[in-house]
């Protein structure tokens, strides 16, 4: 029924929008403000690979966080992999004591403006989760311009990750195939800055606040209208 479909579509943008004060004011982060960001977070490696999730899921091998770790093991001490939601399984402090990971540090629970920091700072976003029913993280990192590498089984990532767009698509376990986009991207600083602003540009458009006029849209009978259209300047940015 169409009025079915539309409100199931109508909760779906519900699910996956963030508050336009949440998105960055007609901007995206410059390779200044990352170094800015990674001198006040005290990240001294050049690149920093950011992650976010708890380990609460599964004790972290739901996230994938293992995956990243063996990333991590094969990758040079210049690329810091920060992990950031809550306090780490045993078994992973065990795993980066014994391999003498450095540059892998577990970042414990932090505030909003704190977390957004660590957007800020990070070159690559990296969710390698095994199953999440969206995976709002990947919003929170698009809404910094970062570029994303996730898996296929994310379904934020299916939902707004164009494959060499915006970031790559892997399956959980290719995690060699998630280092080979994840080196590509941190030898080339303006293919990071473009898909940072390609998916900025995308997750600007589905912010609480546009979802909402859809919403009224609805309940008054207006039917549904293309987000896409939605909060797009001449700039290509939000301007409202």
């Amino acid at each position: 029924h169409p009025n079915h479909r539309q409100s199931r579509w109508s909760s779906r943008m519900a699910v996956i929008s963030l508050k336009k004060e949440d998105m960055i004011k007609n901007n995206v982060p410059c390779a200044e403000d990352r170094r800015m960001a990674k001198q006040e977070l005290g990240i001294y490696e050049k690149y920093a690979v950011l992650s976010v999730g708890r380990f609460a899921y599964e004790n972290g091998y739901g996230k994938g966080f293992d995956n990243l770790m063996r990333i991590a093991e094969k990758s040079a001490d210049d690329i810091g992999f920060y992990i950031a939601g809550d306090k780490p399984a045993k078994e992973f402090l065990d795993w980066k004591k014994e391999k003498k990971l450095k540059h892998v540090h577990f970042i414990s629970f932090q505030e909003k403006d704190w977390l957004a920091k660590y957007y800020i700072a990070a070159d690559i976003f990296m969710l390698l989760t095994r199953a999440d029913v969206w995976g709002l993280a990947v919003n929170e990192a698009m809404a910094n311009a970062l570029p994303v590498i996730t898996t296929d089984k994310c379904v934020a990532g299916t939902e707004l990750v164009e494959h060499n767009r915006n970031g790559f698509l892997v399956s959980p376990e290719n995690w060699k195939e998630a280092a080979a986009h994840m080196e590509h991207l941190l030898q080339n600083g303006e293919m990071r800055d473009k898909f940072g602003r390609f998916g900025y540009e995308k997750i600007c458009r589905y912010t609480i606040e546009n979802m909402s006029l859809e919403h009224l849209k609805i309940l008054l009978g207006g039917g549904y209208c293309n987000p896409q259209k939605l909060c797009k300047g001449s700039s290509g940015y939000c301007s409202r």
